[in-house]
């Protein structure tokens, strides 16, 4: 029996391993570590290992064993550590181990100590091990490698980055990389280039990539191959060994890519009109902003739109649009780099958007009502006509026409979720458009097409679900015709301010119908015949450098011209078929032209207009532009004459920015202190015309006045001295009529019955020249039909009905209207009219009186009379009586100087009590009778004459001499009754003389 307090223990204890025993019953208690063998006390095991471990390495199973003669006494027992030593080799179980550790020594982490190399080993049992390796290695010099050498991307270009692998060398100082245009002849040596600065020295060891913008010590210049090398830099200053070339690389300026994505909408808190455009910010090392076109018509990219104001600032990524309240606006954005460069063809394009005030109440326009589509006939096929009843609602912004495939034996579709746009109607006035496309695929002849037309307001709100569709089918109507006709009014100069690596280029839209894209196209060589080039390219023209545009006309340009930037061309063929697309060379001409392309991208592609420019690199440009000959300056004709036109030939150079306009009407060879009147675009519509001089003074008739143009480049480079100047003068002709040699028309004009509308009716002219009348209205009355409206021209009859004045509005038959008919002769028409006045309408009287000339045109007096004979009847007037006033003033004298004049001059006898009269005055009597005094006395005085130049001997009479002022009343006598004066002689009193001639 044993006690419930007793415990059994191993007393003595004893280990043994390996033939040794140790005494360790004093050495039990729980945690203490016990040490059986030491340095003192070594174990020497046999050096055959008894098995080995799962990679060859020899292994000993040596047991520890306790024993105790107390039977079932409980031990517990662990091993805490084994120390041993031995030498094991390990070439000896793998051959190729010291070549696996080399080339794990060399896989290591480099740094600039040295190489980190981490080993593990692995046991089946936890334990500790400590290993110590030595590696003996040999320096030998391990030169770096380029490992590439490449353009910087999406950069202003200039600059290479170079990649190259870390030293491994101690010592190592920095690392130097060299760059050669053109590569070596041989390859380099420490000694070739140990005098040579670096283009690139990097001492940060762990810095294996760096951006370089230097060959050989000077600026890296695009589309240059470059070659380089690298070595290392060693503490002592010494050079390594240079690395294998690599090359060859060049650097190119890129075109930044577009934003990544864009939204606009109202903005919030803002004005009406205002529109919010954010966008995700441009990322080209070189991004100097964001360029941003707003146009009311649906476009896919930003090809041909022109500039609408200053880019946006390079760091903002968001700005407020200021554009019409309420308007459809589709909004174009990409990034500009420092050199101007940008990409139009990939522009971000987001739309249509409406700048609206207001909250969206999220519900849609109602459906669209009377859905209707048909082929459009007399066409190549490929086109539906659609027509529909716009919606009318106030917040409706935007008609979008779907379309999609009409499956086989497919009934109606209920609703538009899966169709495509084919366009977008940009208001909601329009009732009717032709679609040649859905989804941006063509339409395909006789084949079936679901359609219909969604209203959309101003916030994108609209009802796919409730629409009317309807099914139509293209068809080909006309066979045989021909593509659109080649470009017209095509120029080409360099583009401003760049370095010659961008033309500027502009024609005249086409209307053609069946309208499908431009293509541009620039080469070295003529580009008259493309249509080798055109089967090369149509499928890709990027590829031969020519720029696609499919907006048939220009947006927000008075002229009529679209204008497109180029950027690449055809170059290094001996003709356009052979030659290679490149970025724009300076100082290379080109021949640009365009063609024009309908649906199916049929074209002229032979005997094209074409047009040379020269790119030119403005940075270095200092070539003015040669002077123009003398312009031809001519009256501007049915003036007053304060104008001139103007016409010159304009300047060939390529680079020519605008015109300077000098006047004045002081001849001149040089601009000298002259500021130009006018500054005129490159492109000008001519004639011009001038109607000022230097410093504002208006043009006047008759003074000669002289013109000189000078041609400016984008550099600002002209000549203003040494002008060829044109010369002429304006001529007052205001009163003339280009249509003078026609016939005045007589017309008759009334109201209609019911005071709706002007009825006029007229004689028609019988001449061969007249091809047609117009009719001119006015609310006053009028001369010259410049001073009243055409209500309506290319008349061919005797009568029309005029409803509506300016086309807008009814005429008002309460106040008075004056009209006018002129012929018409094809080319001019009659200005100088006598329009007929009519009066207020007067509605038929139900009586028996007359009222038949109530609302009939006044045919009285002064509508037979111009104002040219009114003014000729008042002077006749003014004139007869200033005479009878000067006549009556002169026989109220107290010497009648009529009377003297008739005494001196026929010798008639003094009346008794002349001047008699106390006051000077003789009483008023009737006037003196000249046909019954005056003519009898001139001829009894010259009868007597003549007797007394009969009679010899006689002493003739001496009498007073005839004045100037008696011949001139003879001469009116003549006029008057008919006689002939007796005498023209003439004494000089001038002041009866003057008097005289201011009366006649």
């Amino acid at each position: 029996d044993v006690d419930r307090e007793s415990m059994r223990r191993a007393d003595p204890l004893t280990a043994t391993f390996s033939g040794v025993a140790w005494d360790i019953t004093n050495s039990t208690t729980p945690g203490q570590r016990i040490a059986l063998i030491g340095p003192t006390n070594s174990v020497i095991l046999s050096s055959q290992a008894n098995s080995a471990s799962p990679n060859g390495i020899p292994v000993h199973q040596m047991p520890l064993t306790l024993s105790s003669p107390v039977e079932g006494a409980a031990i517990w027992v662990a091993s805490h550590s084994v120390n041993y030593s031995g030498v094991w080799d390990l070439t000896g179980l793998n051959s190729n181990l010291a070549n696996e550790f080399s080339l794990a020594a060399r896989r290591g982490t480099l740094t600039q100590d040295g190489r980190d190399l981490h080993i593990r080993l692995q046991s089946p049992l936890n334990g500790t091990i400590e290993i110590r390796i030595m590696y003996d290695w040999i320096r030998s010099e391990s030169p770096i490698e380029l490992l590439d050498l490449f353009d910087r991307p999406d950069d202003g270009g200039g600059v290479l980055v170079a990649e190259w692998t870390p030293s491994q060398d101690s010592g190592w100082e920095a690392y130097r990389i060299y760059l050669q245009e053109g590569n070596w002849s041989s390859m380099p040596t420490t000694a070739d280039l140990v005098m040579r600065a670096p283009d690139a020295r990097i001492p940060m060891w762990s810095t294996t990539l760096a951006e370089i913008a230097t060959v050989n010590g000077v600026p890296i210049i695009d589309g240059v191959d470059i070659y380089g090398v690298a070595l290392i830099e060693y503490d002592d200053g010494t050079l390594g060994e240079p690395s294998p070339i690599m090359g060859p690389a060049s650097a190119s300026d890129e075109v930044p890519n577009p934003p990544e994505w864009a939204n606009a909408g109202p903005a919030e808190g803002g004005a009406d009109g205002d529109l919010y455009v954010e966008w995700r910010k441009c990322t080209a090392i070189d991004h100097a902003g964001t360029r941003i076109w707003a146009v009311t018509q649906e476009i896919t990219d930003a090809v041909g739109l022109p500039t609408q104001g200053a880019d946006i600032n390079s760091q903002a990524n968001s700005t407020v649009l200021q554009l019409e309240k309420g308007r459809p606006y589709w909004v174009a954005l990409t990034c500009v780099d420092e050199g101007g460069l940008h990409d139009p063809a990939n522009a971000t394009i987001i739309g249509p958007v409406v700048p609206t005030g207001g909250i969206n109440d999220g519900i849609p326009p109602n459906p669209i009502e009377n859905i209707t589509a048909y082929d459009t006939p007399e066409d190549e096929g490929g086109r539906i006509t659609v027509e529909w009843t716009p919606n009318n609602e106030d917040d409706c912004a935007w008609h979008t026409i779907l379309i999609r495939p009409s499956l086989a034996d497919e009934l109606t579709p209920t609703n538009a979720e899966d169709f495509a746009n084919a366009t977008i109607v940009a208001d909601c006035t329009t009732n009717s458009t032709i679609i040649s496309d859905w989804g941006g695929i063509l339409l395909e002849d006789n084949t079936l097409y679901w359609v219909t037309v969604v209203a959309f307001d101003a916030w994108g709100n609209g009802d796919y679900g409730n629409v009317t569709i309807v099914q139509v089918s293209p068809e080909k109507n006309v066979r045989g015709t021909d593509p659109p006709g080649r470009v017209e009014n095509l120029s080409a100069w360099d583009h401003p301010q760049d370095m010659g690596e961008a033309i500027d280029v502009s024609w005249a839209a086409t209307d053609v119908g069946d309208f499908g894209y431009y293509v541009v196209w620039a080469s070295s060589q003529p580009v008259d015949n493309l249509a080798a080039t055109w089967a090369r390219c149509k499928d890709d023209v990027g590829a031969c450098g020519a720029v696609k545009m499919d907006i048939q006309y220009p947006i927000n340009s008075e002229q009529g011209l679209i204008g497109l930037t180029l950027t690449k061309a055809l170059y290094d063929g001996d003709n356009v078929e052979n030659s290679d697309p490149d970025t724009i060379r300076p100082n290379v001409p080109l021949s640009v032209t365009v063609t024009i392309h309908d649906l199916y991208g049929s074209a002229f592609l032979t005997g094209l207009p074409s047009v040379v420019v020269t790119p030119i690199d403005n940075r270095d440009d200092i070539i003015a532009p040669d002077r123009l000959q003398a312009p031809i300056v001519t009256d501007v004709p049915n003036d007053n004459g304060t104008a001139v036109y103007v016409e010159f030939e304009l300047s060939d150079a390529s680079d020519i920015d605008h015109y300077e306009v000098y006047s004045d009407i002081i001849a001149y060879t040089s601009s000298g202190h002259r500021q130009p009147i006018m500054i005129l675009d490159r492109i000008v519509q001519q004639p011009i015309m001038v109607k000022v001089i230097d410093g504002g003074e208006t043009i006047m008739s008759g003074i000669p006045v002289h013109i000189a143009i000078v041609p400016v480049d984008s550099s600002g480079n002209a000549h203003r001295d040494l002008l060829n100047v044109g010369s002429g003068k304006a001529i007052d002709n205001s009163g003339d009529d280009p249509g003078g040699h026609l016939p005045d028309v007589d017309f008759t004009v009334q109201w209609s019955e019911d005071g709706g509308a002007i009825e006029i009716e007229w004689q028609e002219l019988v001449r061969t020249d007249i091809r047609s009348y117009r009719i001119y209205v006015s609310d006053s009355r009028f001369e010259n039909t410049d001073e009243a409206d055409m209500a309506k021209g290319g008349i061919i009859g005797t009568f029309w009905s005029l409803e509506e004045f300016n086309e807008t509005l009814s005429y008002d038959n309460s106040t008075h209207w004056f009209i006018a008919v002129s012929a018409f002769d094809g080319n001019v028409w009659k200005h100088l009219v006598q329009a007929k006045e009519l009066k207020p309408y007067k509605a038929p009287s139900d009586g028996d009186g007359d009222g038949t000339n109530d609302g009939e045109a006044s045919a009285g007096l002064f509508d037979l009379i111009d104002m040219n004979t009114m003014l000729t009847i008042l002077l006749s007037l003014a004139i007869v009586t200033v005479l009878l006033l000067a006549i009556r003033g002169r026989s109220n004298r107290s010497r009648n100087e009529a009377l003297e004049l008739a005494h001196a001059a026929w010798g008639l006898p003094q009346e008794e009590g002349w001047g008699d009269n106390e006051d000077g005055e003789v009483p008023r009597s009737p006037d003196a009778d000249l046909a019954g005094t005056l003519i009898p006395a001139a001829s009894q005085i010259q009868a007597s004459q003549e007797s007394q130049e009969t009679q010899p001997g006689v002493a003739p009479q001496v009498e007073a001499p005839p004045t100037d002022a008696s011949r001139r009343l003879a001469e009116l006598s003549d006029d008057m009754f008919g006689d002939t004066p007796s005498s023209k002689s003439s004494s000089g009193d001038s002041e009866l003389d003057s008097l005289i001639d201011d009366l006649l």
